[in-house]
């Protein structure tokens, strides 16, 4: 209840900061999402103490398996240094390819700068970077789920325990699974992508002044955010799946899919709310680093945004960066549950 009530604070507080900037169109966005929150919880109150006693659950095996939270802080460092590596090269591509710049980049060696060539490198930069992110959250969230396995199928057995069952789960991750962790990483990546087009295109919309086209761009990316939504809902529980029977992504999406239709979608999950209480904790952090991305921009006045088109790009480089991480750290809690 704490998570959600201070995303919506939260979301609010920023929509009016950009309010009074005058930065109407992340003012919108974030009014947006911030409605959706509060509407979201008017309608889950009642279900929050079973959450909470799922919650209480897998925290005790978490203390039990510290391994859990190990595999966490070492996804967390990598996706930390991948993250830096990404913004390098964004910043880097618009340096050497945006003709509004009138960089020196445009001279070397390498082609001449276009928008055609920003648009088409900006599509490959961003494929990779959101797949190969979706991958590191993948093997993360399939290597914790092995290990609640194990917890629920060995811990009272005759058999007894395996002694380290992160390293096993981790190997089974990028050995047999990887296959089926890549091959599913794609969907959600496909639906990152064209998101991000649809902002690319709005950010151009805004620029052109063309007040039509920016309210359709924005009804277009909140259709796209709830089916991206669905698309990670239900690859959440296809990978505890694999990480349980090490069946390979299409194998295990029915297997989903028929459980799901057995016990029903709202029994199965949507009464359990541990996963959206940490993605409002999420948001609530990717809503502070894209404030203080902008305030920092705004405040230095870099010599690259003197006309303000930096903005947009910054702020939503931020929040999604911060977003996947907030994800990452908090995956032990969202794959207990799920398993």
């Amino acid at each position: 209840t704490t998570g959600i009530i201070v995303n919506i604070v939260m979301g609010l507080g920023t929509a009016i900061a950009y309010f009074v900037m005058h930065y109407y169109s992340a003012a919108v966005v974030f009014l947006v999402f911030t409605c959706i929150s509060a509407f979201c919880y008017w309608g889950m109150r009642s279900r929050i103490p079973f959450s909470a006693e799922v919650l209480v659950t897998v925290i005790d095996v978490m203390k039990s398996y510290k391994s859990t939270l190990v595999v966490s802080a070492i996804g967390l460092l990598v996706s930390g240094i991948f993250s830096l590596l990404f913004s390098a090269v964004v910043v880097a591509t618009y340096m050497k390819y945006d003709p509004k710049q009138g960089s020196e980049g445009c001279s070397v060696s390498g082609g001449g700068c276009s928008n055609a060539k920003l648009i088409g490198i900006l599509f490959f930069v961003f494929f990779a970077g959101y797949y190969i992110t979706e991958v590191i959250r993948n093997v993360i969230h399939v290597t914790i789920s092995g290990v609640y396995g194990t917890w629920y199928y060995l811990s009272r057995s005759d058999e007894g325990q395996p002694r380290w069952p992160a390293s096993g789960a981790f190997k089974r991750a990028m050995t047999y699974s990887f296959g089926s962790i890549c091959f599913g990483s794609l969907i959600v990546t496909f639906i990152d992508l064209l998101k991000q087009g649809l902002n690319l295109l709005r950010q151009n919309a805004a620029a052109a002044g063309e007040t039509c086209a920016q309210c359709g761009y924005l009804v277009l990316d909140i259709l796209l955010g709830i089916i991206e939504w669905l698309a990670r809902f239900f690859n959440q529980y296809a990978y505890s799946y694999i990480a349980l029977y090490g069946d390979g992504y299409i194998s295990a999406a029915k297997a989903t899919w028929h459980l799901m239709r057995q016990k029903g979608i709202d029994a199965l999950c949507n009464e359990c709310l541990v996963g959206t209480a940490l993605g409002f904790y999420a948001m609530f952090n990717a809503y502070v680093c894209a404030l203080l991305a902008f305030l920092y921009v705004r405040l230095t006045k870099p010599e690259y945004n003197s006309e303000g088109t930096f903005y947009a790009p910054v702020v939503a480089f931020s929040f999604v960066i911060a977003l996947q991480i907030s994800n990452i750290v908090t995956q032990p809690l969202r794959s207990g549950t799920s398993t």
